[in-house]
């Protein structure tokens, strides 16, 4: 029709386009990242190329700090290393890549469920999967682990210059917020 299509990139060509992060919908950054893509498969090998893939994406929020990757979201979520998760909790992981913020496993399990089952079937119906365990299986999230202080030696300066100038009381019941 005269447009331009969605798809038609290959998977070298995703992980190029999330590094230089050009969106335009021209010809030229399609030609662009094709080169590009042949150059990183050609330096790294398709296995180093699905590394970069699976270490990329954005999947939900610790604090201050990203959750990138499904090693890292497998850790965040589950507790586990990736290559420990079941098929459901794979899924699961999958399920959340749309939008982490909405489709968090603690923001709203019902819709990450629904998400997760859907995934499921679509590896069954696509490529053959048997997932009837998987479709039936409770994936639970863990409670998330607390954030360790970043620069614990100068927070234990700060600590004691100030609790040499208030009292306890006052440095850690009056709600003060210390930047």
């Amino acid at each position: 029709g005269g447009g331009y299509a969605q798809g038609g990139s290959t998977l070298s060509m995703q992980v190029v386009r999330s590094l230089t992060q050009h969106r335009e919908k021209r010809l030229w950054r399609k030609v662009r990242e094709f080169g590009l893509a042949m150059g990183l498969e050609r330096e790294l090998g398709k296995a180093g190329v699905l590394q970069m893939y699976l270490d990329a994406p954005y999947l939900g929020q610790h604090g201050s700090l990203s959750v990138c990757g499904f090693g890292a979201a497998a850790r965040h979520y589950l507790g586990k290393e990736a290559r420990e998760l079941s098929m459901a909790e794979s899924a699961m992981l999958v399920s959340i890549l749309p939008s982490p913020g909405k489709l968090s496993p603690r923001a709203d399990s019902d819709l990450t469920r629904a998400r997760m089952q859907t995934v499921l079937r679509a590896m069954a119906d696509r490529f053959g999967y048997q997932v009837d365990e998987a479709l039936t299986s409770t994936v639970s999230p863990i409670a998330p682990e607390p954030l360790p202080e970043r620069h614990p030696a100068y927070v234990s300066a700060v600590r004691a210059w100030l609790l040499a100038r208030l009292s306890p009381e006052v440095l850690y019941g009056a709600g003060l917020s210390i930047e």
